[in-house]
């Protein structure tokens, strides 16, 4: 039998045999570090509370609080029930502050957000809770050299949480094993989780590859898979070896409901229709995860034309932009005379056929003068015409 749950216990933590074995060695020791944490300062966890990741202490890189333009480092807490943060002190940490996140009927929203000194959002790097409990909402930053997978992996696991308690509610498990088989699976993916990212420094995996809310959430038709997983839980009512429950109880990581099972069913419980469910359970995953291809192809396409319907009618809008790159280099050529004769030529061009000058003027006040003819009045009405040799005469303006 312990045989059988140590080969198991290899498979809930994503692992095979050979290189496998050194994954679940790293696995364990993420999972024995999480249970030598202290609880919160001034909070005793209830009974099915299990610390799932801890950062913010001497050993861990730190978290800070921000409150208006003040910053506040502590110690950030999650479990499968809350999220805790403690202030720091001197040498210890203030009372935690508790963010309960197993009431699935108050409003929770965690986002992704920006941080900076004096309240400016310079810094992608801070996850913000929300809740219709509190005044105002909290502001954690992860701070970190590059990137912000820090931030990422937080924020995946702390709705991964919230989604857990959500599907409780919703598909109203409330038979105590089957809740707590629902928890040991999250768990366990969380430790899977936390195991890749140790072994994986580098290049830290996806979040979503391994918690299953999470993932689900954000794939179209993901509330399907939820839905038939929700139908598998239907005949868990009897430990079997390839339970999650049985897999934590071999981590020590236990709750009565499990001794009070294994007392009254046995270890060996019914399991000829945990296969059934698992198998349906599969081909739902499959289906849902093919639509899911099929619709990032899709996007894909979208995004494709719209980035070549944008390019395209860029190149339109420049061909017909293209005549004035010629325009303004030819009337700056004209204005400062670069060549005067096609300077001349176009001011030629320009001017009228009929040219009234103060000199012209004169001249025809000064002859009327002269003829006695009392012009003065109407020498405006005496033009320079432009014979056909070029030459300018006066002539006597038309009469009506």
């Amino acid at each position: 039998m312990e045989e059988m749950v140590e080969e198991d216990e290899m498979v809930w933590l994503g692992l095979l045999k050979g290189e496998g074995n050194e994954r679940v060695t790293c696995g364990r020791r993420c999972i024995k570090y999480l249970q030598r944490q202290s609880s919160p300062t001034g909070v005793e966890l209830a009974e099915d509370g299990f610390v799932l990741h801890v950062e913010g202490t001497a050993r861990t890189q730190r978290v800070v609080r921000h409150i208006g333009q003040t910053s506040w480092p502590g110690r950030l807490t999650l479990t499968n029930q809350a999220l805790y943060f403690e202030a720091s002190k001197a040498v210890s940490y203030e009372d935690a502050l508790k963010l309960d996140l197993s009431r699935p009927d108050v409003d929770h929203r965690v986002n992704a957000g920006s941080t900076g000194p004096w309240g400016a959002p310079l810094f992608d790097k801070a996850m913000i809770f929300e809740s219709s409990q509190l005044s105002e909402p909290v502001v954690l930053e992860f701070p970190e050299l590059t990137g912000s997978t820090r931030r990422d992996h937080w924020l995946a696991l702390t709705k991964e949480v919230i989604f857990l308690h959500r599907f409780l509610l919703k598909f109203q498990i409330e038979p105590p094993l089957r809740a707590w088989e629902v928890q040991a699976r999250t768990m366990l993916g969380i430790f899977r989780l936390h195991a890749a990212r140790e072994m994986l420094r580098i290049s830290p995996p996806v979040p979503s590859s391994f918690l299953i809310f999470y993932l689900f959430d954000e794939l179209p038709k993901g509330d399907y898979v939820l839905e038939e997983l929700s139908n598998s839980l239907g005949g868990t009512d009897a430990m079997h070896p390839c339970s999650a429950t049985l897999i934590l109880k071999r981590l020590n990581i236990s709750h009565r409901v499990v001794e009070d099972a294994e007392v009254k069913e046995g270890l060996e419980g019914p399991a000829g229709g945990v296969a059934e469910s698992l198998v349906s359970l599969e081909t739902t995953i499959g289906q849902v995860r093919e639509e899911a291809k099929e619709l990032i192809v899709a996007k894909a396409s979208v995004e494709g034309l719209k980035e070549e319907g944008l390019a395209y009618s860029l190149l339109i809008l420049m061909e017909l932009l293209s005549p004035l790159n010629q325009v303004f280099p030819w009337l700056q050529r004209i204005l400062s005379w670069e060549n005067p004769l096609i300077t001349l030529v176009r001011m030629d061009r320009m001017r009228p056929r009929y040219i009234f000058t103060s000199r012209s003027r004169s001249d025809v006040t000064g002859k009327a003068q002269e003829d006695g003819r009392g012009m003065q009045g109407n020498c405006g009405e005496h033009l320079f015409r432009e014979d056909d040799n070029g030459e300018h005469r006066l002539s006597p303006a038309r009469s009506e």
